[in-house]
């Protein structure tokens, strides 16, 4: 983005987004890539709130779509419960959960 003279929502660099976190704060890695497309076209139903032609859908080709396709959380509370993927991240948030 910085070829085209754009910089990524304001920022200079990844670490200092608002909204990113450490590598090492996240705790779980859930795989969403067979709803990247619904994903998109919910987020394209709300232009009030995300500019269709701003940095957020610069990355939404067809290439850009692979970095939609996992979700990232930071366990807060609790323990961690299998399945873990091969980094040693959860990858059910659920798994555990006993009501």
């Amino acid at each position: 983005m910085k070829e085209v003279g754009s910089n990524f929502f304001g920022v200079e660099n990844v670490d200092d987004l608002p909204f990113a976190k450490a590598d090492e704060l996240v705790t779980a890695v859930v795989d969403a890539n067979d709803y990247v497309e619904a994903k998109m076209a919910a987020m394209r139903a709300h232009a009030t709130q995300i500019e269709l032609d701003g940095p957020f859908f610069a990355l939404s080709n067809q290439l850009g779509l692979q970095v939609w396709g996992n979700e990232f959380y930071s366990l807060v509370k609790g323990d961690a419960h299998a399945p873990f993927n091969n980094e040693g991240r959860e990858t059910d948030l659920f798994a555990g959960v006993n009501l």
